[in-house]
């Protein structure tokens, strides 16, 4: 099992289980690879915000769960916000942001 984590809650020694794509859609890391500190600065470089790992624990506490959310919310807006007025984008904002949720 596997669970999304913002990515300044990653720590080294997790494992990423899904590969990990800045904005551009270029492959940063492959499943299975192990983070490092020096890692997770490249990927906070890259304008990464989140990162789904090997769950090792429980279910996500519901105060996680709303922080985790808060997050992905800041950073859709964040990747829409030069583009916001056309109505398409808008659209594609919305898409996006329920599809994303949606996962959690």
């Amino acid at each position: 099992m596997s669970k999304n984590i913002a990515l300044n809650d990653a720590k080294p020694g997790m494992k990423v289980s899904k590969p990990v794509m800045d904005l551009a859609g270029n492959l940063l890391l492959k499943e299975g690879t192990e983070l490092t500190d020096a890692w997770i600065e490249r990927l906070k470089a890259r304008r990464v915000s989140n990162v789904t790992v090997e769950d090792s624990g429980g279910p996500m506490s519901e105060e996680e769960r709303q922080r985790l959310r808060a997050e992905m919310e800041k950073a859709i807006a964040h990747m829409f916000e030069r583009v916001r007025e056309h109505s398409v984008m808008k659209s594609i904002e919305e898409c996006a942001k329920t599809f994303l949720l949606g996962k959690l």
